[in-house]
């Protein structure tokens, strides 16, 4: 489940804009900065307020040095991948998951073991409540990678209801039980964090396509508008001339041939007012008017061009 669950984010990730994904990244990197070092110094407190520190001081430094280096390398490759300015932050990216993973696996581990070996009650309630703090947490600062949350729930949960099982008790059984269903929730809470990151990442990308829409709209709107202006100008210009000829001696024959290329000059300038209102409509400048117009000069207009093409094939 595990596997196909992985291949499939890391498929959906692939598909991604690299714009898309960077701003993911980026948000993972900022929901875990505040935190980076918050396993350290609960660390720090736990270890300063119970007799861990005493009884296990090999332990207590190697829980200090991973939780502090892990903190480090996770704060370093947050600020580099917040700040990132057009280099490759793949080996960060890779870094800040491999120390995230890595630092809730040791701290579910370091519970187990304490379940199993430190008889003192103050000590275990206090290491049991900054674990499921740290994994309340992690629903919220890891929504924008649905596969570290899960792991990461995963593996500081798994460890203590294992290490409740293991002491064979009526305690450690009823602890167990109440951690799984603990875990279960804390799947159902990242779940609906994960949903609203998603929801409101994919409303954003859809706001930025419609405004990049409207964008192309307006600028082929405007293009348009700009062909029409400057194809009608020289248009008119021939229209002024065929009139100047009409108003001279032409024969018959002539004269029908001018009033023709007038006929289809002017229908032409009525195809560039039709893209022209075209352009206005894009742009919501579009103003309908109802007027009068005869309909047997705009059919003669019409059909006009089309008697020296009906005339040669003798029709």
């Amino acid at each position: 489940m595990w596997e196909r669950l992985a291949m499939g984010w890391l498929r959906a990730l692939s598909a991604l804009d690299p714009r898309l994904r960077l701003q993911i990244e980026q948000d993972l990197a900022r929901r875990a900065l505040p935190g980076a070092m918050v396993y350290f110094l609960v660390m720090v407190i736990v270890g300063w307020a119970t007799p861990i520190a005493t009884q296990y001081p090999r332990l207590s430094v190697a829980a200090g040095a991973v939780t502090l280096g892990c903190g480090l390398v996770r704060l370093t490759c947050s600020i580099r991948i917040l700040r990132y300015s057009g280099g490759d932050v793949t080996s960060f990216v890779l870094w800040f998951r491999l120390s995230t993973g890595l630092v809730f696996g040791f701290w579910g581990l370091l519970q187990a073991f304490m379940t199993l070996h430190q008889p003192d009650a103050a000590a275990h309630l206090m290491l049991l409540v900054s674990s499921a703090a740290l994994a309340a947490g992690a629903c919220t600062s890891l929504a924008p990678d649905p596969l570290l949350a899960r792991v990461c729930i995963t593996l500081i949960s798994w460890p203590i209801a294992a290490g409740f099982f293991l002491r064979g008790d009526s305690v450690g059984l009823g602890m167990g039980v109440m951690i799984v269903i603990y875990y279960l929730f804390l799947l159902a809470q990242s779940q609906q964090n994960i949903d609203s990151y998603w929801g409101a990442l994919r409303m954003e990308e859809s706001e930025a396509a419609l405004v990049a829409a409207e964008g192309r709209a307006r600028g082929k709107a405007e293009l348009l508008a700009q062909m029409s202006h400057e194809i009608r100008t020289p248009l008119h210009g021939v229209v002024g001339t065929l009139d100047l000829l009409n108003g001279t001696t032409l024969t018959e024959r002539q004269r029908e041939y001018a009033q023709m290329a007038r006929a289809a000059s002017l229908s032409l300038l009525d195809v560039l007012n039709s893209i022209l209102d075209f352009s206005k409509s894009e742009a919501g400048k579009m103003k309908l008017e109802a007027v009068e117009f005869p309909l047997r000069t705009r059919l003669e207009a019409a059909l006009g061009p089309l008697r020296l093409a009906a005339r040669a094939k003798g029709l």
